[in-house]
């Protein structure tokens, strides 16, 4: 159990910095990330919370790292800029550049918008709440808010627990156990055609399970990228492959654990 990073979780731990820097960093090291480059991954990935607050700031700019504000049927904003984030991550470990301060912040960004596509599933989607506006009442942003402190005095008014999209100790009964359109059931609908759906949440680790899969095969990914431009002697190198930069390729390439990422859903 003590070897088992979900097993550890607090069980009143939140998505916050609890998953997104303190297990993302622990993750990366145990993919043989260096611990400054698994440090900065993590501070980047939690980081993201504070850049695009989706509690203060309501914009399809900056809920779209959280929640899946695409316009288009079948496509995601978070795989959308998790996408364009590993693309920004490998031109900085490029043969001008080999940047690797900057390659761990772009991945951890993409690990963000990564890690909520599991956790938050489809509440706030553009499908579900296609107009953000200021001028709301302050009870009518609390609802989008599911961890606002007034969601939870509205709990006896509603049959679900609101307050577990970020409760790691928690499932949903759609797929990876998300919160997906399937399985959410809509409760109101305000005056400018907003719906705002919830889903019952029961105690599982199928979400964390799949964060924990998704995030060590990004960054398996990426270190077999970075050994593929065949560049031993350069900082990402040993930044991203710590300990193991001096081993053979062979050797190095069986320490990779690339099957974690579930590539059929998220396509990166």
């Amino acid at each position: 159990v003590h070897n088992d990073p979900v097993q550890r979780i607090d069980s009143i731990g939140l998505w916050g910095s609890n998953v997104h820097e303190g297990m993302t960093t622990q993750w990366a090291m145990q993919q043989g990330v260096s611990p400054s480059c698994a440090r900065r991954i993590g501070k980047a990935d939690a980081e993201i919370d504070k850049i695009f607050d989706s509690t203060r700031i309501f914009s399809d700019p900056v809920w779209a790292w959280h929640f899946n504000r695409s316009p288009t049927p079948g496509k995601d904003s978070r795989i959308v800029l998790a996408r364009a984030m590993i693309r920004l991550a490998k031109k900085a470990y490029s043969k001008k550049k080999d940047d690797p301060q900057a390659a761990a912040k772009y991945l951890g960004q993409a690990l963000h918008a990564l890690q909520d596509w599991v956790a938050h599933g489809d509440f706030n989607c553009r499908r579900l709440v296609p107009t953000l506006s200021d001028s709301w009442t302050l009870i009518q942003k609390a609802w989008y808010k599911h961890n606002d402190p007034l969601v939870g005095l509205m709990r006896g008014l509603v049959p679900f627990t609101i307050d577990h999209v970020d409760d790691p100790n928690y499932d949903f009964a759609g797929p990876y156990g998300r919160a997906t359109l399937g399985v959410m059931i809509p409760w109101t609908r305000f005056r400018n055609g907003n719906v705002v759906a919830l889903s019952p949440a029961f105690p599982g680790s199928v979400r964390i399970t799949w964060t924990r899969r998704i995030t060590k095969g990004v960054i398996g990914r990426f270190q077999i990228y970075v050994i593929r431009q065949g560049r031993p002697c350069g900082r990402c190198w040993g930044c991203f492959l710590g300990l193991k930069w001096n081993l053979p390729r062979s050797i190095i390439y069986s320490t990779i654990k690339t099957k974690e990422l579930p590539v059929g859903d998220l396509e990166i």
